[in-house]
């Protein structure tokens, strides 16, 4: 495990006003969540299933599987390196940049992880494993479907884990869960923290072929207030509808914004974009911005490919948004 990965929010108690860093719409209300955790009471202090096959049920019906393709995990992280374990000790394809985790999984579990720049340079690997994230974090970029789809499909012995944990911060076409499934090589991965903006709930699932995977669940792995959350949530959807055109619009207008001032801004097709800075550090203006503006930035500097000069940082509201594209303007200026 990396330190300083993702959101670290935790570091800057009472100092950060707006958060960039993580990829989810922080503005959400859990009004409704946080009153029927607390109408819950004292059943969330009892051992929780062992394995959350009462959620399990639930996301079948809803992606429309059998719920013999869904394992809950805490986490999409953790059914990442539950997948590392399964494949120990083989070969690992990763489409870089991308989300760090997968690495260290892999190199815990004595794998031989190779980089490639694109899908179709790491299928031709001969990896056992191709990890696929999609929307791709730090940057964005979703692979397109019937690309993706196609190599699946080419390469059936290979096992694909397409981790779509942002799927709903995108209007383009990713796989969905029938798709998976039907082509008996692919491992999806989603997480309800970050549809629901709850990552601090830590609550994933993955559809495919998991029979292998759930072998190496431990019990009690999903505590009893992220599974009563869960449940709520998901019969709640409607109230918890992404605005995905919105925020994609928001962080293109970021990004044009950003180019003005010289900071390189790589293509997004979701909410949250990859900056390079023409001087200095990221490390260094993230500090300066939660110390002068109370604005939080991913430092994406520990990302394999990137260095110093990379930040991420996902749309907010628009004032808020506006905020930020000031605070930057003025740190490029110093």
């Amino acid at each position: 495990m990396i330190d300083g990965h993702g959101d670290d929010l935790f570091r800057f108690k009472g100092l950060v006003k707006h958060n960039f860093s993580s990829n989810i719409f922080s503005r959400v209300n859990h009004d409704g969540l946080l009153a029927h955790l607390a109408e819950c009471g004292e059943d969330m202090l009892h051992y929780p299933e062992p394995r959350c096959k009462s959620l399990e049920h639930v996301l079948a019906d809803e992606a429309g599987v059998d719920s013999s393709h869904v394992l809950v995990t805490n986490g999409a992280t953790e059914c990442i390196y539950m997948i590392a374990q399964m494949m120990r000790g083989k070969k690992a394809a990763i489409v870089a940049p991308a989300f760090r985790e997968y690495e260290d999984a892999c190199e815990l579990n004595d794998m031989e992880v190779l980089w490639f720049g694109s899908l179709a340079d790491a299928v031709q690997s001969g990896a056992d494993v191709v990890w696929v994230c999609n929307p791709a974090n730090p940057t964005g970029y979703v692979t397109p479907h019937d690309e993706l789809l196609c190599a699946i499909n080419k390469y059936a012995n290979t096992l694909f884990v397409v981790d779509q944990a942002y799927a709903d911060y995108t209007l383009l076409r990713v796989l969905t869960p029938q798709e998976c499934v039907a082509c008996g090589n692919v491992i999806m991965l989603s997480s309800l923290t970050k549809r629901f903006a709850v990552p601090g709930l830590r609550i994933g699932y993955a559809i495919g072929q998991v029979d292998e995977v759930a072998k190496y669940l431990r019990p009690w792995s999903v505590n009893s207030v992220a599974i009563a959350a869960a449940h709520y949530l998901v019969e709640h959807k409607a109230d918890y509808m992404i605005d995905a055109q919105m925020l994609h619009e928001e962080a293109l207008r970021i990004g044009n914004e950003l180019e003005k001032i010289n900071i390189k801004v790589m293509r997004s097709d979701c909410n949250f974009i990859l900056c390079e800075l023409p001087h200095g550090s990221a490390a260094e203006l993230k500090h300066w911005l939660v110390e002068r503006h109370g604005i939080l930035i991913r430092d994406a500097s520990n990302f394999h490919g990137l260095d110093r000069r990379y930040l991420r940082v996902a749309a907010q509201t628009k004032e808020e948004n506006n905020l930020l594209i000031n605070a930057l303007t003025q740190w490029i200026g110093l």
